[in-house]
């Protein structure tokens, strides 16, 4: 009797230290996940913030180009989008329409007659800022009721990208998202300036790098290794992961095996 209690304790004993030690592996990996996961959260919020600044500075530099206002951009953009278009759509006819204004400036007949169709006169298109026009742009094409008419003019003005999109939506939407986007047009010059100059930085610092790595650049072009060479360092790379392998496999044998006697 008295061996068998002794048998008896020291097959709980070892089983209780295999379990403790399979206990601590398990709360080394929950720590690295742990830390994983807060790795992941740091990456994301990184690339949210470079997102954010990739878009202020799209923006931005739609502004530069067609003259309008960066809170007119923010707020046709949303109303394009709150009626069945995209942000892309809306920079898309934004575009266009400033290129449709200088055809106009330009006497192109078509397109002066396109605007006077929708309201707005070549004294407008003299006159007022590139913003205003798309606001009377807008408006007065919500304002026609024949929808073949509507479309073409549209596409005139505007191109095909808000093809489908609801321009009565648009038109009552745009100047309360203009009026939202208007307090936020400093942070986003703001947020373009500073993408500006990480792109900027960024550049000088792959020139720097560029130069410096050079003398290696050299010799690595320098390097011509036969495709015989490769095969045979393939292999030995093959040979080594599969040595590393039946090593780990050995290892979990072993686990096993003492969990086994253990128990």
């Amino acid at each position: 009797m008295a061996g068998e209690e002794t048998i008896a304790l020291n097959i709980t004993g070892n089983a209780s230290q295999v379990l403790r030690n399979i206990n601590g592996q398990i709360q080394t990996v929950n720590k690295s996940f742990s830390t994983f996961r807060n790795i992941l959260g740091t990456l994301a919020l990184g690339g949210f913030i470079t997102n954010t600044l990739r878009w202020a500075d799209s923006i931005q530099d739609l502004s530069n180009a067609t003259g309008i206002a960066t809170a007119n951009i923010v707020g046709f953009s949303q109303a394009v989008q709150a009626n069945g278009g995209s942000i892309e759509g809306a920079q898309q006819a934004l575009n266009r329409l400033v290129l449709s204004i200088g055809e106009a400036a330009d006497g192109s007949k078509t397109a002066q007659d396109a605007f006077r169709e929708v309201g707005v006169t070549l004294n407008d298109l003299s006159n007022l800022s590139e913003q205003q026009i798309l606001e009377k742009t807008i408006n007065g094409l919500a304002g026609i009721t024949d929808n073949a008419k509507r479309a073409t003019l549209q596409n005139d003005l505007l191109g095909k990208s808000l093809r489908g999109v609801n321009l009565q939506g648009v038109a009552a939407g745009y100047g309360a998202a203009v009026a939202a986007a208007g307090p936020y047009a400093d942070s986003i010059k703001a947020a373009a300036d500073a993408q500006d100059s990480l792109e900027r930085n960024l550049n000088n610092l792959i020139t720097a790098v560029t130069k410096l790595i050079q003398p290696l650049s050299d010799v690595v072009a320098g390097i011509n290794v036969s495709a015989d060479a490769f095969q045979s360092l393939i292999k030995a790379i093959l040979a080594a992961a599969a040595s590393f392998g039946a090593l780990k496999l050995l290892q979990n044998t072993k686990l096993l095996k003492d969990i086994g006697n253990a128990i």
